[in-house]
């Protein structure tokens, strides 16, 4: 990652309300650098190197005005895949206990060994499927906040995350505007599947960069057996 890059990461992240230090910003250019080499032969993203700053890093911050002053102290990234945006949240949160799953193997190697390149000691990467890992009792209802971005379809995905949550515990999905909309006009939707919509933020994480959505959810019934929600 060049200056130019890191001096627009760090302009994009203060204006998220992150001041990223020149530590955690060298912790971003040894992602950026693992992430494409590997990118070659992994086929981990689609999004170029000019364009990763805004449409990969910032994206993953956006979510800084929905946290900020909280404390979060365990997060779950739910389908992981490239590292997003588990890997950017771990090198913002530092004194978070991160988690990403991914269920597919090649994938969590490469988020094991970025881990490990990027010197990154506040997260592990696992190989599940989110129906099994939901059943474990170290991870269900563990957590403070549950992430996803690009996994799938909201009523397929609430379901996931749901049990995975503790009873303060909040999801939020990253959603193109578009997905955004549809989701603030469905909130009975979601109800039915066990989550409350309480809030949907439009954002613009870069300059001129695409208009995304983020949808945020919290528990709605109770539990049942520890592994589903009911309304």
């Amino acid at each position: 990652m060049d200056a130019e890059r890191r001096n627009l990461l760090h302009a994009g992240a203060a204006r998220l309300g992150i001041e990223l230090g020149p530590d955690q910003l060298e912790q971003f250019a040894r992602f950026h650098a693992l992430l494409y080499e590997r990118n070659r032969i992994m086929n981990l993203t689609r999004v170029s190197e000019e364009d990763a700053v805004g449409r990969h890093y910032l994206e993953s911050l956006s979510i800084a005005a929905l946290v900020h002053g909280s404390k979060i102290p365990r997060i779950l990234d739910l389908g992981a895949g490239g590292g997003f945006p588990g890997v950017p949240l771990c090198i913002a949160y530092p004194c978070s206990r991160i988690t990403l799953i991914d269920a597919t193997a090649k994938k969590v190697r490469f988020l094991q060994e970025a881990l490990q390149v990027v010197g990154i000691r506040n997260a592990e990467a696992v190989h599940a499927r989110a129906e099994s890992l939901a059943r474990d009792s170290a991870y269900r209802a563990r957590f403070d906040l549950v992430v996803a971005r690009a996994v799938a379809p909201l009523d397929r995905l609430i379901p996931w995350v749901i049990p995975f949550l503790r009873d303060s515990g909040r999801f939020i999905a990253y959603l193109a505007a578009l997905g955004a909309e549809e989701a603030e006009r469905s909130p009975e939707r979601w109800l039915k599947l066990g989550a409350r919509l309480t809030e949907v933020r439009m954002c613009s994480p870069s300059d001129g960069g695409v208009r995304r959505g983020l949808a945020v959810f919290s528990r709605a019934g109770k539990r049942d057996n520890g592994i589903r929600i009911r309304a």
